[in-house]
């Protein structure tokens, strides 16, 4: 599909918790309100606008140009949003030094190194820092590859998801 054409439409939109579980979550996280959260690869925004409010700032990260366009555009309730066009995750490129919370929401799976971006994203963080992952099940990793490009695999095991 074109993400693109798609983000003009509003659809698909995603769903992956309730503001009311966000809050629940995040009742703990560091800072509290004041809190600077980065969400990388955000997409439309249906993923971070439920919990955003619970941030004194929030950055999203997102590499296809009417989803930014779409990003920028996004009412939030409380937080400062910031949009970036980027797939560098520093803090030259995301305009901070560091956030207190980082989400990896669907993301992983369509990245060409997923350990690596996992990295980036702990370089980020503060001691005591929060990274929250989803992940698409099942793990196929086969997103990002382009004809004749190669992605690193990550290699997922254990006897349960919790092990994973």
């Amino acid at each position: 599909y074109d993400a693109g054409v798609l983000a003009f439409h509003a659809f698909p939109r995603n769903y992956l918790l309730s503001p009311a579980h966000w809050e629940e979550l995040l009742a703990g996280r560091p800072n509290g309100g004041l809190a600077a959260a980065l969400d990388v690869g955000a997409g439309d925004g249906s993923l971070c606008s439920p919990y955003a409010r619970l941030f004194g700032s929030v950055t999203v990260t997102e590499l296809t140009s009417p989803l930014v366009w779409r990003l920028k555009a996004t009412p939030t309730q409380g937080a400062s949003l910031q949009a970036v066009a980027t797939a560098e995750l520093t803090p030259r490129a995301l305009g901070r030094e560091q956030f207190d919370v980082a989400f990896c929401l669907n993301v992983l799976d369509r990245c060409k190194d997923p350990v690596r971006m996992v990295e980036q994203l702990h370089a980020l963080l503060p001691p005591g820092g929060w990274l929250v992952v989803a992940v698409v099940l099942p793990w196929l990793q086969s997103d990002a590859v382009a004809r004749g490009s190669h992605q690193r695999r990550a290699r997922v095991v254990g006897g349960d998801f919790e092990a994973a």
